[in-house]
């Protein structure tokens, strides 16, 4: 599954809904291991995405990161290409979370066509 997938809102979404949902033991358990490796992925995604932001990112007179007023560090023109290009090819990374037969869940699970849609990958026929 691609990066980019994991760090998609609507994907986020509908795993914390999903993992809100009643569920055995053992559909629970393999859910919970999926929830623990997206997140790790999602962390090391975070780390790496400040440590490229800080690389690139203008800096005062003092080299301190320049943070705008909506919270967002200052890029110049061709820092924000490069940033973009980098963070085009991090989020086309595969990465290995697992996954789970969607017949392994129960008649009581109750997700729309758009979160089954945004767990592809995750949950397989």
């Amino acid at each position: 599954m691609e990066l980019s997938k994991l760090v998609d809102p609507m994907f986020q979404i509908a795993l914390k809904k999903l993992s809100g949902q009643d569920l055995s033991a053992k559909v629970a358990f393999k859910l919970k291991g999926i929830v623990k490796r997206v997140n790790e992925e999602t962390a090391k995604y975070e780390e790496v995405r400040t440590e490229v932001l800080n690389r690139l990112g203008e800096r005062d007179e003092n080299g301190k990161i320049i943070v705008q007023e909506n919270n967002s560090i200052k890029l110049s023109e061709e820092n924000l290409q490069l940033f973009i290009k980098e963070m085009n090819q991090l989020m086309a990374a595969e990465v290995q979370v697992g996954n789970m037969a969607i017949h392994e869940l129960s008649e009581k699970v109750t997700l729309t066509a758009h979160e089954l849609l945004a767990l592809d990958g995750i949950i397989t026929e």
